[in-house]
């Protein structure tokens, strides 16, 4: 199942050198009745990792970004 993300948290344990990934997707929330819009952050799924695995997800992530389009580019 596909999940749309648009933000997410990393943490590290240095005690473990695991890393954490937390996927996020904010949801804007209009209140019955008026014009307020507020927006909420809903996790979607969250990823331990250890080192190795880290820096090869970082590496790959690297590679995807460094030819063509960047990562901070959005598509048009």
């Amino acid at each position: 199942m596909l999940q749309y993300v648009d933000t997410f948290a990393c943490s590290w344990s240095q005690e473990s050198g695991n890393v954490v990934i937390h996927f996020m997707q904010k949801e804007p929330i209009v209140e019955e009745g008026t014009n307020n819009i507020t927006e909420i952050t809903n996790p979607v799924s969250s990823i331990i990792m250890n080192k190795d695995g880290a820096n090869a997800l970082f590496s790959l992530l690297q590679d995807v970004c460094k030819d063509g389009i960047s990562c901070k580019d959005k598509p048009e």
